[in-house]
């Protein structure tokens, strides 16, 4: 297994992303075949009060359909972009061309973001003081997107609160009480000391950077392909590992803001479900450049030439091994 990107993946790896795909694209098909009614949905861990979007210009539903859709093509297209049987001109056209969905997906999930906070975050920048019960200001609420915004009829099926359930949730874990001074549903270590304002603005905040990163790292990707190569190129290295940071940076401070939004929720709840299953692809940035160079294939390589020497079972396990690896490593997997 070659360090190269293209050299990477075999014939057969190309081909099996492209089928993830389609079986992706048929999955969908096959949902939205058999649903008596498709609801508008903008796929998130609060929904809206209303039965219906009404800020929405566009379905929320249709603009997931079309997010899902562009995630299921990608490989596809990724594959036609070789033209040639050099590497390194290939990786050029690869980059390139998933930069060019990732701009899609992006404004796709700008539209479907901006949409629901209007939906669910009406007049929200005209409260500027700490919430009280009983007080006439209303708590500005959103939830996270599910799972980067894609469709999926299983995800869709799952029950989540309302925004009023949310902000009758703070309300009672707000209030304290005349006489006794204590918090009626907090936990007595936690104190919510965010205002409705800090809450929108850490939440929008922590949402952007979350869809923005993989632009971000797709353009970086498209500047570091586009660079001829050289043998010991550090300043081109030094700027790989300085996106890289950046980019991890992104999801650390995503994960940071949306952190304090939920710390008074449930363990179970939606949102809290969806931020632990963002954390958890952190780990991914160990299959990202160039740390895959420099720290985890080599690492791989090592456990794998150990396994070689296993009577019988030591082939099988290699070939295992990084086929877990490269399934999680493609762009489609890597990348929502």
């Amino acid at each position: 297994h070659a360090t190269n990107e293209e050299e990477l993946y075999s014939s057969a790896d190309r081909i099996r992303e492209v089928l993830y795909g389609f079986l992706s694209l048929h999955r969908m098909a096959m949902d939205l075949a058999f649903q008596d009614r498709i609801e508008n949905s903008y796929g998130a861990t609060l929904r809206q009060d209303s039965a219906e979007p009404k800020a929405a210009l566009v379905p929320p539903t249709l603009i997931r359909i079309a997010l899902t859709a562009a995630q299921g093509v990608m490989p596809t297209f990724l594959e036609l972009s070789r033209s040639s049987s050099d590497s390194n001109h290939n990786g050029r056209r690869r980059a390139v061309v998933r930069l060019y969905f990732e701009r899609v997906k992006f404004l796709l999930r700008m539209v479907l973001m901006v949409s629901y906070w209007k939906e669910v975050l009406p007049g929200h920048n005209t409260n500027k003081n700490n919430y009280y019960i009983g007080s006439s200001q209303t708590e500005a609420v959103c939830g996270l997107m599910r799972h980067a915004g894609m469709y999926s009829a299983q995800t869709d099926a799952i029950t989540v609160p309302t925004t009023r359930d949310e902000r009758v949730r703070l309300q009672r874990q707000n209030y304290v009480g005349v006489r006794t001074g204590r918090r009626l549903g907090s936990p007595p270590h936690f104190v919510d000391k965010l205002t409705s304002k800090q809450r929108t603005i850490k939440t929008t905040l922590g949402e952007f950077l979350h869809i923005y990163r993989p632009l971000y790292w797709a353009n970086a990707e498209r500047q570091q392909a586009a660079l001829p190569r050289r043998n010991n190129d550090d300043s081109s290295s030094r700027k790989l590992w300085m996106s890289w940071i950046v980019a991890l940076g992104m999801d650390l401070a995503s994960l940071g803001c949306l952190s304090s939004v939920t710390s008074g929720m449930n363990e179970r709840s939606p949102s809290r479900e969806e931020l632990k299953r963002r954390r958890m692809r952190i780990f991914l940035y160990l299959l990202r450049a160039p740390v895959w160079h420099r720290l985890t294939h080599p690492h791989i390589q090592r456990v794998v030439e150990l396994i070689q020497r296993v009577p019988l079972l030591g082939k099988l396990i290699e070939t295992y091994i990084w086929d877990v690896v490269l399934y999680w490593k493609h762009p489609f997997f890597l990348e929502e």
